[in-house]
């Protein structure tokens, strides 16, 4: 379609250009045509005048009729048709067209002079000299002679002109309407292509409205919050469940950094850190579900969701943007956190009921033991000291195992033991080596405050950083402290060690298994750490 329209401009230019040249022509042609014939007018007065001045004379002298007597102005007009003669011919005159006008001129000349003698005598009333003058002008018929030649020659120029202007007229005309015919062809012909391409586009328009229409009923149909953003980080688009879950209207949002409507924070460090959105564009890596974070909405209330991100492409391979995908995880977690307690509850009532069991096994050494003793009753003397021994390591390898078996699998019946009590042989046994140095700072607390299951769970925190600290902190000492606040019971644990990045995703669950220990109980956890600068948890459990 652009060829044919460049074409039919192209061709519209070469019928501007034939019309042009034409009227160019014509214009001139027009022009030469009107000064031929305004050569012939002038040539035909002033041989009309000449004539009129020749009878007026003429008349007056023979007749002495004063009412003839109107040569001096005839003679006036003839030189001064002479002169405009002189000017209108014209410098291309053919050798025969100088011939001829040359003997005219000289002929008028000469008969101009003697009508300019007869003049002066009939001024001065000499009559008898003016017919004397007059009868001896040369004969009539060489005047005629050469005036008709000379009008012959100026109606051929003025024929010849027309016949110019008639063919300049007829010329060129096939080939500048073809070209117009063809011109005005191709530009109805690109005005309909025009119009089924507008057809088209309509249709292509309506089409891409509707899918459109479809995308974006999809797109807020899901449950999942989205929002895309441009190679800025600006907000390009939300759809309804973002809109909910941030608290912020797609016209509010729209063009903010995403960091303002999209305000999370590490779950586990309680801290802002580097946005998703931000990380893709830096790395143009697709991000799959992250958790451990917190979306804190427009109104601040506190969400718990997972996060997932993609770069964007221009058709250029280049980054233009962001998707986020991201879903409310509160219920989640707190069903997640229901069904933690659960498992916990039944797997301290499964170990203490394993602990009975074994107790109960290792009873039968301790009857073994008894047996041996019994047996000294009536076993001869030197027997008896070996009998003993034998009891006695019996009774020995059964405090150990039992000793062994309730530090693997429960402490021993919070019931009748202080944490302290609880806490002491649990420290002493990661540190049966004098690797740490450990401080514990223990606040008098009324261990009937608190129930058994407070107890088990600050135990079993404890236990689980210490192995942390162990396998991971390389670290040289350990404070432990554990205090009563206004709200319930605190403890904290912290060491020297390497530390680490905690924005960084970590493959282990311990710190998340503390977490959700804490948060059972309604509880708060708190994390401090930093390559280099070790590691502080604190745990906080409210007794009420």
């Amino acid at each position: 379609m652009v060829l044919v329209l460049i074409i039919a401009i192209l061709l519209r230019i070469v019928t501007v250009y034939f019309f042009t040249r034409q009227n160019e022509l014509l214009e001139k042609q027009f022009a030469d045509r009107l000064e031929q014939v305004q050569l012939k007018e002038t040539f035909e007065n002033l041989n009309s005048t000449f004539s009129d001045a020749e009878v007026s004379l003429g008349g007056y002298a023979i007749l002495g009729n004063k009412s003839l007597a109107y040569y001096k102005p005839a003679i006036d007009t003839v030189i001064k048709l002479r002169q405009q003669f002189h000017i209108l011919q014209r410098s291309d005159l053919s050798p025969d067209e100088k011939m001829a006008f040359t003997k005219y001129d000289q002929w008028l000349t000469e008969d101009l002079n003697l009508l300019q003698r007869a003049k002066s005598f009939c001024d001065s009333g000499k009559l008898d000299e003016v017919r004397t003058l007059l009868t001896t002008k040369d004969d009539i018929s060489q005047d005629l002679d050469i005036k008709k030649i000379c009008r012959n020659m100026l109606v051929a120029r003025v024929q010849k002109s027309e016949e110019i202007f008639k063919h300049i007229s007829d010329s060129d005309n096939l080939w500048t309407w073809v070209s117009f015919a063809t011109s005005l062809f191709l530009t109805f012909t690109v005005l309909y292509l025009l119009l089924m391409e507008i057809r088209r586009r309509k249709k292509i328009h309506a089409e891409l409205k509707t899918r459109e229409e479809y995308f974006r009923i999809t797109v807020n149909s899901i449950a999942e919050g989205l929002i895309t953003t441009g190679k800025k980080g600006e907000i390009l688009f939300m759809n309804a469940a973002a809109e909910k879950l941030t608290g912020w209207t797609m016209r509010e949002a729209k063009d903010l950094p995403l960091e303002k409507v999209y305000n999370v924070v590490n779950e586990d460090a309680g801290k802002e850190f580097e946005s998703i959105a931000t990380r893709i564009l830096k790395t143009g890596h697709t991000i799959d579900f992250e958790n451990n974070t917190i979306l804190k909405t427009k109104d601040s209330t506190m969400r718990i969701i997972s996060n997932s991100g993609s770069p964007l492409f221009d058709s250029k391979g280049n980054i233009s943007g962001t998707v986020l995908v991201f879903q409310d995880i509160t219920y989640q977690v707190e069903d997640e956190l229901r069904i933690a307690k659960a498992t916990i509850q039944a797997q301290e009532s499964e170990r203490q009921q394993l602990g009975l069991e074994l107790h109960d096994n290792v009873n039968q050494i301790l009857v073994g033991a008894i047996l041996n003793l019994g047996l000294t009753k009536v076993t001869p003397a030197d027997k008896i000291p070996e009998h003993i021994e034998i009891s006695r390591n019996y009774i020995l390898h059964a405090i150990e195992e039992i000793r062994n078996l309730s530090h693997r699998l429960t402490p021993a019946s919070f019931s009748d033991l202080s944490l302290k009590e609880a806490f002491d042989p649990l420290i002493q046994s990661c540190n049966v080596d004098n690797r740490y140095k450990i401080s514990f700072h223990f606040d008098e607390i009324d261990h009937t405050t608190i129930t058994d299951d407070i107890k088990i769970n600050l135990y079993r925190i404890l236990q689980e950083q210490l192995k942390n600290i162990v396998k991971y902190a390389f670290a040289t000492s350990i404070e432990i402290s554990l205090t009563l606040t206004s709200n319930g019971v605190q403890m904290s644990i912290a060491d020297d060690g390497v530390g680490f990045d905690p924005n960084k995703t970590r493959t282990g669950i311990g710190l998340s298994n503390i977490k959700k220990r804490a948060e059972l109980f309604n509880g708060k956890f708190t994390l401090e750490t930093g390559e280099g600068k070790g590691c502080r948890i604190t745990v906080e459990i409210p007794l009420k």
